[in-house]
């Protein structure tokens, strides 16, 4: 008997003479979208399939994929959880003078430095003020307290260790498009301002100058080279600039025209290694606070061994089938390799994150990847004892083994999503939402969900005159030429009914398929 497991009903014991599933399947065979492949998994809060098309069958879910990732994280990790980021003296702490490295150690928190939780809700329907520029609170928060040690002078290195997580930035089937934008950001366990900066480009005060480049943090990380141009109006006014980072560079070239008054141009890009992007980052916060630094900045990284053995699904199996049991124990992993390095170390400052239940709802909401991949790490080494990501991948298939999805319908890769490689059937994102509404955590995971015509990636769908706004509570997806709509919807009947429309290999031009699946929606609410 497998635990904790949701009876799901075959779908082939199901008669689908209702008019509403005929409808359904009639919008997938329109001349638009009838080139892709559409499947349709429809069923009860209970998990009786309602409507069901090619529900067996393997897609790409896109960020359908955080569904999977943030239920084994509230179930295993517990909605309080909260991570800690550390910083560390190597050394003696003698009269003002640390003889030896200052380490800022991460724990995982996929919020440091960032300023985006609790979520908040967009304003409509005028625009919200224009925010502030990102700050980095939580870096002068530390150094505050390290100055409060009474540390007035450094003798060694600023270091970044992000050595909690194995250094596998970029998870297979990533593709080599998505490693500049802020989207595909490198995964740490020393993450900070989400493992990104923004850079901003303003027209100049006449025709012929050159646009004024700005990056939010400005920490003196990146060299910028290249112009932009400022041009007379025109057209859409829309800017035309275009940024260059080559995977592992610090340089940033830009290029590019923007017309004069236009909106300053907005690009959010990764930074390639947040870890000593975070140690440069506190350097000057303590120099700020007049701490002298006798060394530089460096990163500490914990290279993934390759003669280690594979991580063990068997193993994974069996301590997430004793978390869930009744008489779970809580895991005590000592990862190695990990201590500050020194025989003599100082904790100097420490930064608690937000919850883990904020995070998520910040992960789904907005559809953070690098949030999801996070929390797919610490549950690697939290749960698994296990730094690599192979490690935090093994607990979230072997968690949704346990609650009754069939191993056959899970191809996992990652925990975002942004994996070409990632495939899932429909009925297994039916299944994982049935089983939410079944838990203690449940009511968290579903108010972590976009909702139609409101909030996070479907702020802009199921608006009015729709009669569904308010109505979806979903998780949208999006790769390539795949789209993904999976959650609740309040049906015209009262009933919350359960379900999921994947497409893959949809034209790549146009937005019928988008439009095609939210008629599809409208038809699963009419219809019950």
């Amino acid at each position: 008997m497998v635990l904790g497991a949701i009876a799901f009903t075959s779908a082939a014991a199901v008669a689908q003479t209702g008019s509403f599933c005929d409808k359904v399947k009639a919008v997938t065979v329109e001349p638009a979208v009838a080139g892709a492949h559409w499947g349709v998994s429809v069923t009860t809060l209970d998990g009786k399939p309602l409507c069901t098309l090619n529900e067996a069958q393997l897609f790409r879910p896109a960020s359908n994929n955080k569904m999977f990732t943030a239920a084994a994280a509230l179930a295993l990790l517990g909605p309080e959880k909260r991570f800690t980021t550390t910083v560390v003296g190597e050394g003696e702490l003698a009269g003002g003078v640390l003889k030896g490295n200052l380490k800022l150690v991460g724990g995982g928190d996929a919020n440091f430095g960032s300023h985006e939780v609790p979520y908040v809700e967009p304003a409509r329907p005028a625009k919200a003020a224009p925010p502030e520029p990102p700050t980095m609170a939580d870096i002068e928060e530390l150094a505050d307290q390290v100055v409060a040690k009474g540390v007035k002078s450094i003798t060694g290195d600023i270091v970044g260790d992000d050595t909690y997580f194995a250094w596998e930035p970029y998870p297979v089937g990533w593709g080599i498009d998505d490693l500049q934008p802020g989207y595909g950001a490198p995964v740490s366990a020393l993450t900070i301002h989400d493992s990104e900066i923004e850079m901003d480009v303003t027209p100049g005060a006449k025709v012929g100058d050159a646009a004024i480049i700005q990056a939010f943090p400005d920490v003196p990380y990146y060299v910028v080279t290249g112009a932009t141009t400022t041009v007379a109006k025109g057209g859409d006014h829309r800017p035309r600039v275009h940024f260059d980072r080559p995977v592992g560079s610090r340089q940033i070239e830009v290029s590019g025209e923007v017309a004069l008054e236009a909106a300053t141009a907005k690009s959010d890009l990764a930074i390639h290694d947040p870890a000593e992007y975070a140690a440069l980052a506190l350097k000057g916060a303590l120099e700020r606070r007049g701490v002298k630094i006798g060394g530089t900045v460096v990163a500490d990284h914990a290279t993934a061994n390759p003669a280690m053995a594979p991580s063990d699904d068997s193993q994974a199996q069996a301590t997430v089938k004793m978390l869930l049991g009744p008489t779970a124990l809580a895991k005590n992993c000592v990862l190695p390799g990990f201590a500050a390095g020194s025989a003599t170390p100082v904790t100097l400052a420490t930064h608690q994150s937000p919850t883990l239940t904020d995070d998520v709802i910040l992960t789904m909401k907005d559809s953070q990847n690098l949030h999801a991949e996070i929390l797919m790490r610490n549950l690697g080494a939290a749960v698994g004892c296990d730094y690599r990501a192979s490690g935090g991948l093994a607990i979230v298939k072997a968690y949704l083994t346990q609650v009754g999805i069939a191993a056959a319908d899970l191809v996992l890769y990652d925990g975002s999503g942004l994996s070409g490689h990632d495939l899932v059937t429909p009925r297994s994102l039916t299944q994982i939402l049935v089983y939410a509404t079944k838990q203690k955590w449940g009511e968290t995971f579903k108010a972590s969900l976009p909702v139609g015509g409101v909030d996070g990636t479907l702020a802009n769908r199921f608006l009015p005159p729709s009669t569904l706004t308010g109505k979806v509570l979903a998780k949208t997806g999006t790769l390539g030429e795949s789209r993904d709509l999976s959650g609740y919807l309040t049906a015209a009947s009262g009933a919350t009914v359960v379900f999921s429309v994947l497409v893959d290999n949809h034209l790549p031009s146009g937005g019928a398929d988008r439009v095609a699946m939210d008629k599809i929606v409208e038809l699963i609410a009419a219809g019950n």
